[in-house]
């Protein structure tokens, strides 16, 4: 299982995911495919937060569930749909593996060497864009809303970290920088910390 197509809805944390996905696999040896056709596994990361777009998905995955069925090609589900909305994805994709959007899991199941997710390279949807997830999760449970089911609470990455992925999208001809996340208004109450103090470390960086 060689040959991978990866193929990412969602809001700009989930197309960092999508990077961070294609980015593992180029580092093992994995060949990324422009199209299903032909690859021998399919993972899409997929997005919850509109039914506009949860229908949309669950078309897609029927029309991947049956090319699976007839190829013997391997369907992996990855991002907030499984969290918020399994028992859909079973119903129109029984063939589908589903994982949580980490790619220690990921890894474990193509039977790589887990890597941290902060330290993995991307394949960026583009190189003058540097997309940078700053937390994930949220800390309330509104009822109208699945992103708690789909991300958990708040959990925000230290702020040296991502000074350090900033610096080195810059060196790596980054234009732009996207700090994103579920709940960026609670950047750092798990912290001690906060979103002024992160953009004023972030300005800080040369370039």
């Amino acid at each position: 299982m060689r040959r991978v197509f990866v193929e990412g809805y969602g809001c700009g944390h989930n197309q960092a995911d999508t990077e961070s996905i294609k980015g593992l696999l180029a580092a093992n040896g994995f060949e990324l495919v422009d199209t299903e056709s032909g690859a021998e596994c399919v993972v899409l990361n997929t997005c919850a937060v509109k039914d506009k777009t949860e229908f949309k998905i669950l078309k897609r995955l029927r029309e991947l569930n049956a090319r699976a069925s007839s190829t013997g090609s391997h369907l992996i589900v990855m991002g907030c749909l499984p969290g918020v909305s399994g028992a859909a994805i079973q119903r129109v994709a029984p063939l589908a593996v589903q994982l949580p959007a980490q790619l220690e899991a990921l890894a474990v199941h193509l039977g790589l060497e887990p890597i941290a997710f902060d330290s993995a390279e991307r394949v960026p949807f583009n190189p003058l864009v540097s997309i940078v997830p700053i937390e994930t999760g949220c800390m309330d449970y509104c009822t109208f809303c699945a992103t708690r089911r789909a991300r958990g609470g708040l959990k925000s990455v230290d702020a040296s970290l991502v000074v350090r992925r900033v610096e080195r999208s810059i060196q790596n001809g980054a234009l732009e920088v996207w700090l994103t996340g579920e709940d960026l208004g609670c950047y750092g109450f798990d912290l001690g910390l906060d979103l002024p103090f992160l953009l004023r470390e972030v300005l800080s960086v040369e370039g």
